[in-house]
């Protein structure tokens, strides 16, 4: 995986996107900044198959909270060669400072297969790999470039696999804009000490746009009111929340994860009376102590009457290497109420499904004429109630070591709305229909 340094990747982000995202720059806002330091950071992020991080190698010369604005596009063509129009999920993480800078993109075509796409910006073009129809997350992130394209004004044009493509900005029916606040932050491990090691917290969030003012009393919540609060409790679980606890402001959400992580990493860093004395004597010698924690909200699905999200997480703590995972979440945007496990299959069913989630991990791993246990790390695949929902069907999502190694990464399994048709409640195949119905 290549790196860049911050500033780099600020440089290469602000003019590839400048004219994509021209309404949401980051008006970036920092509070006091405690002393700095300088240096190279141990940033060891793991190779991940469905999307790049372009995380920060050189310590940034000012470290403090800083707030910014990410943005969120839906993009729609053709792809060369095919009548089929193609849906293009971009989500792009802004920050300053030393936060991550990110590409986050999926596609699909009318049949609601998603597929995500990995994605960087360079000084002038934005490059994704992938193709729509390739289900392997490593054969995507090896297959070279096949996107490359340039911004001009609302329109993305380029090539897609050598071939001339053009995607335009799209706001289809049924969809929800989202505003995409974020939050970051350093915590020096021992003040005072120039080179001390610092750790570094994200949080990214998106909310809904077409939010409604909130009723009058005895009145029922609105949907939009009510899937943002959802959105809130689901992202505040994230951190052990209980998910029928209140949802607080993204404000308070940020306030309580910062204040924490400061905790739990002052009790690691500073366990040991000796650490102080040694890091300011030989500051080389504490590369395991610039932990981090990042934690990003992304959009997998955006047709009326589904939403689906997913809310990454990255976590460092020494080691030869972090540990992530995507928690994904389906809302019905006619309540705003989130759909559970149980509420999308029929009880009793976790047979059948164990059956269907086989042969797609055949299929998408290439995994012919031998056991499960040869290739991956179970005999039998187990149902995971980490499941989202598109138009046509479900993606079942494991995280790295759940089913296979960590090199295999996160394993996404898509099993269409016709095979899952027998084992889904009957609501929830109504609403498969009604978004079909949409499109």
């Amino acid at each position: 995986m290549r790196f860049f340094s911050g500033a780099a990747v600020a440089l290469a982000v602000g003019l590839i996107l400048s004219g994509c995202y021209s309404d949401t720059q980051p008006a970036a806002t920092t509070k006091a900044v405690p002393p700095g330091a300088s240096g190279v950071v141990r940033a060891d992020l793991p190779r991940l198959p469905y999307r790049i991080y372009q995380n920060i190698l050189r310590r940034e010369p000012e470290l403090g909270e800083t707030v910014w604005t990410g943005a969120y596009r839906i993009y729609q063509g053709t792809l060369p060669g095919s009548p089929d129009t193609i849906t293009l999920h971009l989500f792009q993480e802004r920050a300053s400072g030393f936060a991550t800078t990110g590409l986050y993109a999926s596609c699909h075509r009318a049949d609601g297969h998603p597929y995500e796409l990995v994605g960087r910006a360079s000084a002038d073009s934005l490059l994704l790999w992938g193709d729509v129809g390739q289900e392997d997350a490593r054969a995507r992130a090896e297959a070279g470039p096949r996107w490359r394209l340039l911004c001009q004004g609302r329109t993305l044009v380029g090539t897609h696999n050598g071939q001339p493509i053009r995607l335009r900005e799209a706001f289809p029916l049924n969809s929800l804009a989202f505003a995409a606040p974020g939050f970051s932050d350093s915590i020096i491990a021992f003040p005072g000490i120039t080179k001390s090691p610092v750790a570094r917290i994200s949080l990214q969030a998106l909310l809904p746009k077409q939010r409604t003012v909130q009723p009058w009393p005895f009145e029922s919540p609105s949907p939009d009111l009510t899937l943002s609060i959802n959105i809130m409790r689901d992202l505040r679980a994230r951190n052990g929340a209980l998910p029928n606890h209140p949802a607080p402001e993204l404000s308070q959400i940020w306030d309580e994860q910062r204040t924490s992580y400061q905790k739990t990493y002052f009790e690691k860093v500073q366990a040991k009376p000796g650490n102080m004395l040694l890091a300011a004597l030989s500051p080389e010698d504490f590369p395991y102590y610039e932990f981090q924690q990042h934690q990003i909200t992304y959009v997998l699905w955006n047709q009326a009457p589904l939403l689906s999200l997913g809310f990454y997480t990255y976590r460092y703590e020494g080691g030869a290497h972090g540990g992530y995972g995507t928690d994904v979440a389906t809302y019905d945007t006619r309540t705003g109420q989130r759909l559970r496990f149980a509420d999308i299959f029929r009880p009793g069913t976790e047979a059948q499904l164990s059956q269907l989630l086989e042969k797609a991990v055949r299929r998408a791993l290439h995994i012919t004429g031998q056991s499960l246990e040869e290739r991956l790390n179970v005999e039998t695949l187990p149902v995971t109630h980490n499941v989202y929902l598109t138009s046509g069907g479900a993606v079942f999502v494991y995280a790295p070591y759940e089913i296979a190694s960590y090199g295999d990464g996160e394993i996404s399994l898509f099993i269409s709305q016709a095979d899952l048709q027998p084992l889904l409640i009957p609501s929830t195949a109504g609403l498969l229909s009604r978004t079909l119905s949409t499109q």
